[in-house]
């Protein structure tokens, strides 16, 4: 009599459940020291979910600094204020009763260089029109060196 309803529960419990997924992973997020930014996960499968963030093996708990959310099939980490040490990879890890998941996202730093290289290029285009104009309506040359230096922290411009 009683061997029916356990059967039900336990087919019911084991064939009917479903390990965590993620259907959705974290995009690459590149962005400039002091912003704030998010890394969000989309998972499917049968709830509850355990969901654990973690960086360089640790995991990280929400504080001042990280916010972490889950709720239904979503969970995120807010990372408040980025810095130097909040570059890296960053992984999330759900679990259920039946199984587990995991997938990275990963931070950067956008920095000093690429906002330098883009500025030469600037220049160098801008040079360029300015000395092909120059030479069309005067016939003389024009001469412009544009020095950019990272580390000297200057940007010359002699003739």
């Amino acid at each position: 009599v009683w061997i029916l309803p356990l059967f039900s529960f336990l087919f019911f419990f084991f064939f009917s459940s479903a390990p965590p997924i993620f259907t959705k992973k974290p995009h690459p997020v590149q962005t400039l020291k002091g912003s704030d930014i998010h890394l969000e996960c989309e998972l499917q499968g049968t709830p509850p979910f355990q969901i654990s963030w973690y960086k360089d093996k640790r995991e990280i708990r929400s504080s001042k600094k990280y916010k972490i959310m889950s709720e239904n099939y979503l969970t995120s980490i807010h990372i408040l204020s980025v810095d130097t040490a909040d570059v890296g990879e960053y992984h999330c890890k759900a679990v259920n009763d039946v199984g587990s998941d995991s997938c990275i996202g990963s931070v950067t730093l956008r920095g000093l260089y690429e906002d330098w290289h883009l500025l030469g290029i600037s220049l160098f285009l801008w040079h360029n029109i300015v000395a092909y104009e120059k030479d069309l309506n005067e016939s003389s040359s024009m001469c412009l060196t544009i020095n950019l230096s990272i580390f000297s922290g200057g940007i010359g411009a002699d003739c």
